[in-house]
């Protein structure tokens, strides 16, 4: 839950940077649809990348060099980091900062780069620690980032039926963000020292080093030629890039296409009975139907690779499905996002957004669970770090991309 709880608390406060971002001018109305500021209409395309731009870098070193640095360095040292920066985030709640809306916009987005980047440096040692425990382990880990979603998601609806203003429930919000930080690293660091943690994270390598040298010779002490690429050589990353690259292509292409979408484009997406008056459309359909909605959806589609039998030919179904998934950018643009200029709204109704996004949440966690529990397999036993870092990587970059393409994908609507 932890790896990616920085990110879902971002992107879910969405009613708390509105206000921090809104209209001052009372002159204004409030209630009309077009009522987006310039700054809140770009905070969320702008948050995607400065979110996403230092955890691609970050993900990508650390599938080349990261094996070289501990666990305990990577993971223990990445959330301590983590919780420091995040507490900013957390005290800058409780600051004014009307007078100074766009140093507060900067702030936060260069806030959002550094805690971002440094939780990649744990997400990526706890991706390539996964690698090396037996697949339902990296199940659990798919699957709880999921959750991390959910948790979010619904610490943000209590905070709305509380009836908490913006910034009460935001400050509430981010301590339990805080709370469940400090706990993860306290979960680490006893959990880290378990005879069963030692065996799967240290002993296996040894073991994996010692059968590599009995191959290479035979009982005679004489080469019998079939030594394997020392891992971390350039021959050893080109092999397992190759035997994992269809993995490698869609975890990538699915997530373009998700942060493309998701939260830029469906957190503008609004109920045709809003401003009518009714709780559900005014105040509960964007953390309903598209946050807590997503996340659900995304969890169920990652939680059925456990419960369902692995596909025959995963290399050959991920990367349809995840080709598939591109039908998404216009059945989204259709629905009704706002404010847009382009476009006309064709899907006339809240029930086809809800149909749209539990569609994306399942295909998006599917496809997800079947590349991240797939690829390590594929690989020898030594080469498993490797291919979940790699996965790690590939799944940064399509983060990066999509939420690059955000800006655009809003400015096409």
């Amino acid at each position: 839950m932890a790896t990616l709880l920085p990110w879902n608390f971002f992107i879910t406060a969405n009613e708390y940077w509105m206000y921090k971002l809104r209209e001052l001018n009372e002159t204004v109305d409030q209630n009309s649809t077009d009522r987006l500021t310039l700054l809140q209409l770009e905070f969320t395309p702008y948050l995607c990348v400065s979110s996403l731009v230092p955890s691609t870098v970050v993900l990508i070193i650390n599938a080349f060099v990261g094996h070289k640095f501990s666990f305990k360095l990577r993971i223990a040292g990445g959330l301590v980091g983590v919780v420091l920066l995040f507490t900013v985030t957390t005290v800058l709640v409780e600051v004014n900062t009307d007078d100074w809306q766009k140093i507060f916009f900067t702030v936060t987005l260069v806030s959002s780069f550094f805690i971002n980047g440094i939780s990649a440096i744990f997400q990526g040692g706890l991706f390539g620690l996964a690698g090396k425990f037996p697949s339902e382990y990296i199940n659990a880990l798919i699957s709880g980032q999921a959750l991390g979603g959910i948790f979010a998601s619904v610490a943000n609806i209590i905070s709305i039926a509380l009836g908490a203003s913006p910034v009460e429930s935001a400050f509430i919000y981010f301590v339990a963000a805080d709370i469940t930080l400090i706990v993860s690293f306290g979960l680490y660091i006893f959990l880290s020292s378990s005879e069963f943690f030692l065996h799967y994270s240290t002993m296996n390598t040894f073991q994996s080093k010692f059968d590599r040298r009995l191959n290479v010779n035979n009982e005679d002490g004489v080469s019998n030629g079939e030594e394997e690429p020392i891992l971390g050589t350039r021959f050893s990353y080109r092999q397992i890039i190759y035997q994992i690259w269809p993995y490698l292509f869609s975890i990538g292409l699915v997530y373009i296409v998700t942060l493309s979408l998701f939260p830029a484009v469906a957190v503008l997406v609004q109920s045709f009975d809003r401003d009518h008056g009714y709780a559900w459309n005014d105040d509960y359909f964007t953390p309903v139907a598209c946050f807590l909605l997503m996340n659900m959806s995304d969890y169920i589609g990652r939680a059925s690779v456990v419960k369902m039998t692995m596909p025959n030919h995963p290399r050959f179904w991920t990367c349809a499905l995840s080709v598939l998934r591109i039908g998404f950018f216009p059945l989204m643009m259709m629905c009704n996002a706002q404010p847009r200029t382009h476009f006309p709204v064709v899907i006339q109704s809240d029930v086809g957004f809800i149909i749209i996004m539990a569609l994306f949440g399942l295909s998006n966690g599917y496809i997800s669970n079947v590349c991240f529990t797939a690829a390590p397999k594929a690989v020898a036993e030594e080469g498993q770090e490797t291919a979940a870092s790699l996965m790690a990587a590939s799944l940064a970059m399509g983060l990066a991309l999509g939420g690059t393409l955000s800006n655009a994908v809003v400015n096409a609507l």
